[in-house]
Formats: C-alpha cells, structure tokens, sequence
C-alpha cells in the first residue's frame, strides 16, 4: 500500500496523564478487584519501600541519619518516607474466553469495572492474620507554605481494554441464538458503565476529570485502502457506540 499524503489531527477533553505526563503504566485482570485496588491506589508510592529488600543502598555506612536534618529532625530514627509520584495510569483488562470463559465471569468482570466508574469497588483482604476492607483512595490534601489547601489525585487514571474480535462469550445471545463477539459486547457495556463517570448529566469525574473514557483496543492491524467501504472497518462498530449511549461524541 503506498504511503498517503500528510495529515494532521487534534484532540480535546483529554487528561493530563494521557497528553503531557509521562509515567509508568500498569497492566493487570479486572476480574480481581483486589488487583485492581491495588494498582488504582498506586499514584504515589513509597521510595523506602521500594527500596526495600533491593541492592539499590549499599551495606557499608553509606545511609547517612541526621535527625537535624529538616526531614530526619520530626523522625524517631532520625530518617523520614519520601512519597513519589509511581503509576500514573492503569489498564484493566476485560480479558478474552481463555479467562472470562462463562457469562458469570463477564458479570465479575464488569462488576467490577462498574466499581471502579462509580468509585465504590471494595475487597475484604486478608493479612497477617488480620481481615481488613480495601478501597479507593481518596485524594490527598496537602497545606501550602500560605496556609491554603491543595490537593494532589491519589489514584491512577484508568483504560478499559476491550478483547479482539474474534472470541465470542454466552454472556449474550443474538437473535439467532449464536454468543455474540466479546469485543462488541465489551464496547458497548463498558462505555454504558463509563457514564457513572463521564456523563454529562450525572458523571463523578472520579477517574476522568476531563470526562473521557480510554479504551485500549488490540488486534487493530488491518490495513485499509481509503475506498474501503466502512460498514468492513474494524472500528465501525466503535463509532456507532455514541448513538446507541447518550453521551457526548468522541469522549472515548
């Protein structure tokens, strides 16, 4: 296919995490909602603990204690924490038959997604011994050296990635009686879901404070000739989303 002439594009409602703050990203199933707190509520990490158990500081008298220090002087062992910013986005993946296999493990999978567009997803975990509630964090409130407040986001912004077009799943039915494709079904539920948050009307801003939706949309590689008519295009069905769900048109 020869090369096509120069284009430009444009973009608008997007969030800071996708346009201009570059970050590590994290990858992980939806279908734990434990997995998915976790990496949610990794925005800010701790740089002890991630250098815990590492090589990264020699044994041999190199960490220097000062409890004079204006960090080290309100520290019991003369040593303080120092919070980075770590994961600025996070997929969670919607998964394919080879682990959503059933329409039970589609209804997890959303559930959970759901928990995650209305800010209440919740797991009891289990540590130490110890039986204990995880949840989103909330952001994190900061005084400035004038005396007002300020906050920072605690959370990662997160993508939903949707699975390719080729496995189906009995979750639904055409009319026909035949499971239909996963990838359109996931399209169509997570963007319904995604209204909790990015809605007009409704929507927290929770995840988006720019109100969009981010898909993560693989097996895309289909070379197109630009005669290709568009009912055959991979992304023909994607564009019809904003018809079937109020929302407004390129929020996702």
């Amino acid at each position: 296919m020869a090369e096509g002439p120069d284009f430009s594009i444009s973009t608008k409602n997007v969030d800071p995490e996708i346009a201009t703050i570059a970050g590590p990203q994290l990858v992980l199933p939806v279908m734990n909602a434990r997995y998915a707190l976790n990496a949610a509520n990794a925005r800010w990490g701790s740089l002890y603990d991630a250098l815990y158990g590492t090589d990264a500081i020699p044994e041999d008298d190199e960490v220097v204690i000062d409890a004079n220090s204006q960090i080290g002087k309100g520290d019991a062992t003369g040593i303080s924490d120092v919070r980075l910013e770590s994961a600025m986005t996070t997929i969670v993946d919607c998964e394919d038959s080879v682990a959503a296999v059933d329409a039970e493990d589609k209804v997890t999978v959303y559930r959970n997604w759901l928990g995650l567009m209305m800010d209440d997803l919740q797991e009891e975990v289990t540590k130490g011994g110890k039986t204990f509630t995880r949840r989103l964090n909330p952001d994190l409130v900061y005084n400035s050296p004038d005396g007002s407040k300020f906050e920072l986001r605690a959370r990662s912004l997160i993508l939903v990635r949707n699975v390719g077009h080729l496995m189906t799943n009995p979750a639904v039915l055409n009319r026909g009686g035949n499971e239909v494709p996963e990838g359109i079904m996931n399209a169509f539920v997570t963007a319904a879901i995604a209204l909790h948050d990015i809605g007009e009307k409704y929507g927290r801003r929770a995840n988006s404070l720019a109100g969009s939706m981010y898909v993560v949309k693989p097996k895309m590689r289909i070379p197109l000739k630009p005669d290709s008519d568009s009912e055959t295009k991979p992304d023909a069905y994607s564009d019809r989303i904003p018809d079937a769900i109020p929302r407004r048109s390129r929020t996702a």
